[in-house]
């Protein structure tokens, strides 16, 4: 009788915290779906540019008086976003991304013996990518959601390098995965993070970004 009575109580319990559960996210779901859009500004990751472009150690196998160039003193930028989507319903979202990255550095002329020779020149290249992208939002509570998205769009190179066209400019299509994602925050104001990437798909001869903005951390705003 006893143990009839505990299972009776067990299955009371978690009869009451289902409809609890069910009831938190219908009320937060409403709330939620009231705010159709969402504004982002964020920061990324340039963890694949410092892999690729980076100062190289000098060689003293030259004869002393060989002149070399050396890229050095590297400033990496990061990514900067702003993001726009729009909340067609509970798990979908659609909208689009702007996004700035770029590298800073310095070519110096040294001879053989490592001694510089003439004043430097400054280098830089930006990437300026412009991305439609949807947003599949697989669990949506009043505090925190789960999401991963896709998109894709154009990303142009500049700067002051010139590639084997003879172009300072070239223009690539590029691509967005969002792997996962997380919201938290209140009904106006949140953060989130993501783990995912951009990839330009093109000859790296011609456009400098293959794969970037691994990670991202943003605050935004619901209205």
């Amino acid at each position: 009788m006893l143990q009839a009575n505990q299972t009776r109580h067990i299955l009371s319990l978690l009869l009451l915290l289902f409809f609890t559960t069910n009831h938190m996210q219908a009320e937060s779901k409403s709330s939620r779906a009231e705010r159709k859009h969402e504004i982002r500004i964020g920061w990324g990751d340039q963890l694949f540019e410092t892999l690729v472009w980076h100062e190289e150690p000098f060689s003293t196998i030259h004869p002393p008086t060989t002149l070399l160039n050396y890229d050095e003193n590297f400033q990496y930028l990061q990514h900067y976003f702003i993001e726009y989507q729009r909340r067609h319903n509970h798990w979908l979202s659609y909208g689009g991304t702007f996004d700035f990255s770029g590298v800073y550095w310095d070519r110096v002329t040294r001879n053989g013996k490592g001694e510089q020779v003439g004043d430097p020149t400054n280098h830089h290249f930006i990437n300026l990518v412009f991305m439609p992208n949807i947003r599949f939002t697989y669990f949506y509570h009043k505090y925190v959601s789960f999401y991963s998205g896709l998109g894709a769009g154009l990303n142009i190179n500049t700067g002051t390098e010139i590639d084997y066209k003879q172009r300072k400019t070239a223009v690539a299509p590029v691509f967005g995965l969002t792997l996962f994602g997380v919201e938290v925050g209140l009904d106006h104001w949140f953060a989130s993070l993501e783990l995912g990437g951009l990839y330009s798909l093109v000859n790296t001869n011609e456009i400098y970004m293959v794969s970037s903005r691994m990670i991202t951390a943003a605050i935004g705003f619901r209205f």
